[in-house]
């Protein structure tokens, strides 16, 4: 089982031999446990080389991935487990009153995520986001 830590609540522990439950967790083993598999290894899989379609040493991977087009085109989905929006974090005590206002704040995001292509192609800032590997 991929995938790229930390990612609480999906992924709770610091690192792959330590991991003690989240919801991908949980939900690896019982399919671990369903197709009588025994034991489940975790391993390291970067969500940008997911992405973009480079081998992992494992079977799946879990990596809270939003399923779009392009990202079909290079990696195989199963059905959607999980729905979620995107959402926007500020550090505490921001104060931004119109989307005018928040298109000059110092944006950042997680590199070829949806976070990023959210920032870039809706909200447009008046400055290039940064984009961390993470």
């Amino acid at each position: 089982m991929g995938t790229e830590l930390p990612a609480p609540p999906f992924w709770i522990g610091d690192d792959y031999d330590s991991l003690t439950g989240g919801f991908e967790v949980d939900l690896a083993k019982e399919i671990a446990k369903r197709l009588g598999l025994g034991t489940t290894k975790f391993v390291e899989m970067p969500f940008t080389g997911l992405v973009a379609g480079q081998q992992c040493e494992c079977d799946i991977d879990f990596s809270q991935v939003t399923i779009t087009p392009d990202r079909a085109k290079v990696v195989q989905f199963t059905e959607p487990y999980f729905d979620a929006n995107q959402g926007i974090l500020v550090k505490k005590g921001t104060k931004v009153s119109s989307l005018d206002e928040a298109k000059g704040l110092k944006w950042g995001a997680q590199l070829n995520t949806t976070g990023a292509a959210y920032i870039n192609d809706t909200l447009k800032p008046t400055t290039e986001a940064r984009l961390l590997l993470l």
